[in-house]
């Protein structure tokens, strides 16, 4: 896949580091505010809250 993902996880375990891809970038906290407000971001894919929701919309963001 040619896109670079960021990927939010509260503790990254040590075997998913291992197996990293190079174009996954693993994060324990990133600003969403920053990340949705970027130009290069594409795509919110997230669990569905209102927050999220509202942020995305803000930053017209397509969200799955």
């Amino acid at each position: 896949m040619p896109q670079s993902v960021v990927w939010k996880l509260k503790d990254v375990p040590t075997r998913l580091r291992e197996k990293q891809p190079s174009n996954v970038k693993l994060v324990s906290w990133m600003p969403q505010q920053d990340l949705l407000g970027h130009p290069k971001t594409k795509l919110f894919i997230y669990h569905g809250g209102i927050q999220g929701t509202f942020e995305s919309i803000c930053h017209g963001k397509p969200m799955l």
